[in-house]
């Protein structure tokens, strides 16, 4: 069954040229990490993958923020802004392809951000690959006896994105071995389907995602906060959960990648407000205990110590 509707002409969009070896869009993003996902081969050929701790989390972006640049930002989230509706998909045209189309999508998403987290890939490649598969799902309607392919166009635009944004690329065999036993792709398949989405998509596959913008955006909200430093750091943080968890929904597709980066922003940073005052309130009250404790216990030298039956206030004594 595999075969033929990679055979079939309905299945065109797996089809293309496979002698192409331009890039032209090709340029390297300040925004795009370089993964730590190692993988090594056996001597019996055999794929596998290292155990090797992603250690990037946060810290690039900690010395984004802690960087002095005054409009460099603001310049760079503007020419963002006016690139970013070149890489929009169409929320119109997928809708277009029936109820069920969105609840794929979410299911297909869902895989291949547990495909990146188990290849330890940079946000910036899953945010990358669902925005290969969401452009793509904007010039293609994939047919109702066609939707069993969804897994493989999936995981092939993993694997184009990890190609932009990672330094370890696992081998298209590898990638078949995480879609499980039960699919009837090999590597050839995978292959052949990145080809067909790059020659779709016109080879555009350096896009501009809400993660490309997030560390601007944030940078920007942050600017005039005297803690701005530590402030945007934990604003990012939760932020980047915002933005995953907001993937799988309508309003994903529907806003820009600067519209999605501000509302997960935005519920950020006050969250981030929140918590900021909740600790400072935290850290008085246990200033204010320790000294009430040190008044009652005679610890502060040049205080009298309360007796029992003495109020506290009288041995605030200055």
């Amino acid at each position: 069954m595999c075969a033929a509707l990679l055979h079939a002409s309905d299945a065109s969009l797996l089809c293309c040229a496979e002698n192409s070896d331009s890039l032209d869009n090709l340029e390297e993003s300040p925004s795009h990490s370089r993964g730590s996902a190692a993988v090594q081969e056996t001597s019996d050929g055999n794929d596998v993958f290292s155990n090797q701790q992603d250690e990037r989390d946060f810290g690039d972006h900690a010395g984004f923020f802690q960087g002095e640049g005054s409009a460099d930002y603001r310049e760079v989230l503007l020419a963002m802004e006016a690139k970013e509706k070149d890489f929009m998909p169409c929320w119109e045209k997928v809708d277009a392809q029936g109820e069920g189309m969105l609840e794929h999508r979410s299911r297909v998403v869902t895989c291949m951000q547990d495909l990146c987290r188990k290849l330890r890939f940079g946000d910036s490649t899953f945010f990358a690959a669902v925005n290969l598969l969401d452009r793509f799902l904007s010039v293609h309607a994939v047919k109702d006896d066609l939707r069993v392919l969804f897994p493989l166009i999936g995981i092939a635009c993993v694997s184009i994105a990890a190609k932009m944004a990672e330094v370890h690329i696992p081998s298209l065999r590898s990638l078949q071995a995480l879609m499980g036993p039960n699919l009837p792709f090999n590597a050839q398949h995978i292959q052949r389907t990145e080809m067909g989405i790059l020659s779709s998509l016109g080879w555009a596959v350096n896009c501009i995602t809400p993660y490309t913008v997030l560390a601007y955006v944030v940078k920007q909200k942050c600017a005039e906060r005297p803690d701005r430093e530590g402030l945007a750091l934990a604003v990012f943080q939760e932020a980047v959960q915002q933005l995953r968890t907001s993937v799988l929904g309508k309003e994903y597709l529907v806003r820009s990648a600067t519209e999605s980066a501000r509302a997960c922003v935005a519920l950020a940073f006050e969250g981030a407000l929140e918590a900021n005052a909740q600790q400072r309130q935290a850290n008085d009250d246990g200033a204010i205990k320790r000294n009430r404790e040190g008044f009652e216990t005679g610890a502060y030298p040049n205080k009298r110590a309360r007796s029992p039956t003495t109020p506290l206030c009288s041995q605030w004594l200055f």
